[in-house]
């Protein structure tokens, strides 16, 4: 009787054992088919008999096949990443212990491919026996590998502006709006802190008046409030005081807006100008300098051509009127004498004439209007004329452009630069020629000749005021013609330079820029582009 009651009873628990694992089974496919939808992947492990059941999304997920990863504590311990593995198991055994800690964490799980993937696991005991032992553990694993390389990237991201922000040798501060007119400071980088005295830590959250004085608040506040009404980053110059000395910031706000359009943070950059702002003040003083001694010069200049040319002028008239007089009264000598003095009187009012006209190019007030270089060109050859017959020259001159320039200045420097080929001659009859160039930047003009041509030593020398290569008795001048070239194409904003050998000729160039080619002086170009 009692082995027919055993038996029974034997009977009836494995029926229960059968009954809990169908409705294990049953609850496994119930929980497969609602993490199927979610993507995770479920596992089930039995304690007692240390067999873990991979469902078919954990099997796929880490590369097998279905099926194909079966095994207990020791197959999962093995596909725990080596840096990993000593706290994930550590946690586990805590979580069986009891002591109520959740099994909940990320970490990394090998793939069948040998590459790492990260995955949120969440576990929890679900059975235990007689005495409280858990028997039955169950939880499911999600793929976050995207989320952990966007949260790698992310901190580098961070990383970066940080070095940024703590690097950067502009001063930044950042400054919360907490509603119409109320700022806060947010923070500041060590730059700032290093401009201002102030320090992060001590200001985060005050309002400007507890930092600031009331003047510089006010100002400030007026700053954030255009910054907010414009929607957009504004610059502006301030000046303050540090260590009782006026100190120069540029500064520059930015606007963030929230999801609604509104403003909620200014972020602001300052940077030290003071060193390029007395460098500026260095250069308005130096300019104003240079405007007093222009004027000055002017003043001379006014000076030597009404006050010195008078008794010039005199001197010039009488020695004429006594060598006409009283030529051959005198002995040889003295005539010489009398006409060193009325030669020497007429080379100083040509000297005083030649400086007049150089200190007066490049003047303010100059106007500039649309210039047809060809009829400066053929007023030029006309006014040469007795020249060029006498030397019998030959003259080859292109089509030239009209531009925006000073007439009477660029017919200065066509008639000195034509006029020099023509005076620097041998005795082969001069051939000059003279071309344009049109080229991306504007205009390159030559004026070649086949005359006695420069030595390279002195192609800077000779557009030097006074400088002269010649003695006055093989060529007439005051060796200023070139320095006024020089300065009538810069004036213009070009530049003026020689290509020459000795006995070979000479070519002058010059250049006039882009800004000279303005359609309402070229009215045939303007033509030209619009179509």
């Amino acid at each position: 009787m009692e082995l027919s009651e055993a038996n029974q009873a034997l009977e009836e628990q494995i029926k229960v054992r059968e009954l809990a694992e169908i409705e294990r089974t049953k609850s496994q496919q119930r929980l497969q088919l609602a993490l199927e939808g979610s993507g995770d992947g479920l596992w089930d492990w039995d304690i007692t008999q240390d067999r873990i059941y991979f469902g078919p999304r954990y099997q796929v997920m880490l590369g097998y096949e279905v099926g194909e990863l079966e095994g207990g504590l020791s197959v999962w311990k093995n596909l725990i990443h080596p840096e990993d593995r000593p706290w994930v198991i550590d946690k586990l055994r805590t979580h069986l212990e009891g002591d109520g800690f959740p099994y909940a964490f990320d970490y990394r799980v090998r793939m069948k491919s040998g590459k790492w993937k990260w995955i949120a696991n969440f576990g929890k005991v679900v059975q235990h026996d007689d005495q409280g032992q858990p028997i039955r553990m169950t939880g499911t694993h999600r793929d976050i590998s995207n989320r952990k390389q966007s949260e790698l990237a992310l901190r580098h991201k961070e990383a970066f502006l940080s070095s940024v922000y703590d690097g950067t040798e502009e001063g930044i501060f950042v400054i919360d709006v907490r509603g119409e007119h109320d700022f806060r400071f947010a923070g500041l980088n060590p730059t700032y802190e290093q401009l201002t005295g102030l320090r992060s830590f001590e200001i985060k959250g005050a309002v400007l008046d507890e930092v600031l004085c009331p003047a510089v608040a006010k100002s400030l506040k007026h700053r954030y409030i255009e910054c907010i009404e414009m929607g957009e980053t504004i610059s502006y110059e301030e000046t303050r005081f540090r260590n009782k000395q006026k100190v120069y910031w540029l500064t520059s706000l930015t606007p963030l807006f929230d999801s609604h359009s509104r403003v909620y943070r200014i972020i602001g950059t300052s940077i030290d100008i003071t060193p390029r702002k007395r460098t500026e003040q260095q250069l308005q003083q130096a300019h104003d300098e240079l405007a007093s001694s222009n004027l000055e010069l002017e003043q001379f200049a006014y000076v030597a051509s009404h006050d010195l040319q008078e008794p010039l002028r005199k001197i010039t008239s009488y020695s004429e009127l006594l060598v006409r007089r009283h030529e051959g009264q005198f002995d040889e000598k003295s005539d010489k004498y009398l006409r060193y003095v009325a030669e020497g009187a007429t080379r100083m009012q040509t000297l005083i004439r030649d400086l007049l006209a150089y200190s007066k190019v490049g003047r303010t007030g100059i106007e500039k209007g649309s210039t047809d270089l060809s009829i400066i060109m053929s007023q030029v050859t006309t006014d040469l004329g007795a020249v060029i017959e006498e030397s019998h020259a030959t003259l080859d001159i292109d089509r030239l452009p009209t531009v925006y320039v000073n007439s009477t200045l660029i017919r200065q420097l066509l008639q000195n630069l034509v006029g020099n080929a023509l005076k620097y001659r041998t005795e082969v009859p001069p051939h000059v020629q003279v071309k344009a160039d049109s080229t991306e930047d504007g205009w390159t003009f030559s004026i070649a000749d086949n005359g006695i041509g420069i030595a390279p030593e002195f192609r800077e020398r000779i557009f030097v005021v006074f400088q002269r290569l010649h003695h006055r008795n093989q060529y007439t001048g005051t060796g200023i013609g070139l320095s006024i070239c020089k300065k009538i194409v810069e004036f213009h904003g070009g530049h003026i330079w020689l290509e020459s050998e000795v006995g070979q000729g000479c070519t002058f160039y010059f250049t006039l820029p882009q800004e000279v080619l303005r359609q309402d002086a070229c009215p045939h170009l303007a033509t030209a582009m619009a179509h």
